[in-house]
């Protein structure tokens, strides 16, 4: 779905080594957390991609970037603060790890930092 609204912002290997590397880091933040057994999902990489995303959404729709990233970060607060947003537990029929999120974005944050650098090669927005 991340991939429906943003993948023309970037070419498929920027985003297929932002997805590598926020799954690594994401996995290493639960790792070292160790408030989990174990972790089955994606959404914390979903939540990386959302943060990248929203970037790249501000270089070209500003208002639009801006609201998305805004409703991110809402998002993390709240999950940090109150817990799983309210019904999503009963969606998803399981506990929300929401600390994957929270590492997730903050992997996103640092992949359009540093690591995106090295596979920006075809980069289609500029900016």
């Amino acid at each position: 779905m991340v991939m429906v609204f943003f993948a023309n912002y970037q070419s498929s290997t920027y985003w297929l080594g932002a997805i590598v590397f926020i799954a690594l880091l994401c996995s290493a933040g639960l790792m070292l957390d160790m408030q989990l057994n174990r972790y089955v999902g994606f959404s914390g990489v979903l939540h990386g991609l959302f943060i990248i995303g929203a970037r790249f959404e501000m270089r070209r729709y500003k208002l639009s970037g801006v609201v998305l990233l805004v409703l991110i970060v809402a998002k993390l607060i709240w999950e940090q603060v109150f817990g799983a947003m309210p019904g999503s537990e009963e969606m998803t029929g399981g506990r929300v790890a929401v600390n994957a999120h929270l590492y997730g974005a903050l992997a996103g944050g640092l992949y359009l930092m540093f690591a995106g650098r090295f596979f920006a090669g075809g980069t289609k927005v500029t900016g």
